[in-house]
């Protein structure tokens, strides 16, 4: 009997603090999922990221053309084009990088429709044959 209420003491006496330590691993937990909103109120752990050009909160992967990489076959990285009403810009959200650049649209050569930034001389998008391509030094980076 003595033996059997010494384990009831025992485990009653641990429950409480094993409780307690799982009840801060859930706050913890609850405090990092959904509490992580940028200056924009964006919430990155759901996916959401500022658009500069639609002026929202936005998943790339949800309201952008997918760009995948020309260079590595094997890649599991996309690139993303935001493209406005009028299709005059362009805002490009590459992996790995927090920089949006936004292109706008020069005048067509031939069949080929061009946006380039003035701030990102190096990046270029073109359309052509309802193709999209990202560009860096003239060399296509991302296709889709």
């Amino acid at each position: 009997m003595n033996s059997l209420l010494l384990c009831f003491t025992m485990a009653v006496g641990c429950s409480p603090s094993q409780s307690k330590q799982t009840m801060q691993e859930k706050q913890k937990s609850e405090n990092k999922m959904g509490n992580d909103r940028d200056e924009h109120g964006c919430i990155a752990s759901a996916g959401y990221q500022w658009s500069e050009l639609l002026k929202d909160c936005i998943r790339p992967f949800e309201k952008g053309i997918k760009l995948i990489s020309a260079t590595d076959e094997f890649s599991q990285f996309a690139s993303f084009l935001i493209v406005n009403a009028d299709s005059s810009k362009v805002e490009v959200f590459m992996p790995k990088t927090k920089e949006r650049p936004i292109l706008i649209r020069q005048k067509p050569q031939a069949s080929v429709e061009i946006w380039k930034a003035e701030n990102h001389p190096t990046l270029s998008v073109t359309l052509s044959k309802g193709k999209w391509k990202l560009l860096e030094n003239d060399e296509v980076i991302y296709e889709q």
